[in-house]
């Protein structure tokens, strides 16, 4: 498929969009005769805007859901020293298998295990990148609960629980926090959070 009619050069991407033609075209595949779809591209163009980055970051964490029960893989390439250490951060964070340096990961989960998962390690140092990871995500609730899978979470301080808080309260909902450490259950504990229920790991 040629990569401009993919991602056209100078367009913000369109998150829901693009996953729609994705799947469109994993579906052609399939019908063809193919196992799946795998795709590799260059997408420094994609982010080089606030607005592109934005856009980008939010369709990261939709193309990583979609793949997590689709045959579809993606495999995006960017240009760190024209970027940067925080732009690429910022799109890292949202996919499981990217940069092992990105001190967390909020990214999709099967379906049947929740929302997300969370892992890593949150604290003073990534508020600003986790808030912005929540905002994109836009965590869509199964009921009235959010799930996020944390067993892979290694250490969260309270200002990552209280935007967690913070987000459930703008969103009329309850975070469940799934497989969390004892030390980050008890935390919870100790700050009363109404709309946030953690799980500790058994």
């Amino acid at each position: 498929m040629p990569l401009g009619d993919t991602y056209p050069e100078g367009a913000i991407i369109d998150p829901f969009a693009q996953v729609a033609a994705y799947a469109a075209t994993t579906d052609q595949a399939l019908a063809a005769g193919w196992t799946g779809l795998r795709v590799v591209a260059d997408v420094t163009p994609l982010v080089r805007t606030p607005a592109k980055l934005d856009a980008f970051a939010r369709y990261e964490y939709r193309i990583d859901r979609y793949s997590r029960d689709h045959p579809f893989r993606a495999m995006c390439a960017f240009d760190h020293a024209e970027l940067g250490d925080d732009t690429i951060a910022q799109v890292a964070c949202m996919h499981a298998e990217s940069d092992p340096a990105v001190p967390f990961h909020l990214h999709a989960c099967p379906p049947a295990d929740g929302c997300a998962a969370r892992t890593g390690e949150l604290d003073w140092t990534t508020d600003d990148l986790f808030t912005a990871a929540l905002r994109r995500a836009d965590l869509a609730p199964a009921g009235h609960d959010v799930v996020l899978q944390a067993g892979g979470l290694r250490f969260a301080d309270h200002r990552s629980l209280l935007r967690l808080q913070q987000y459930a309260e703008d969103h009329a909902i309850t975070v469940v926090l799934r497989d969390a450490s004892r030390a980050t259950a008890r935390l919870a504990g100790l700050l009363d959070l109404s709309r946030l229920r953690v799980e500790a790991q058994r």
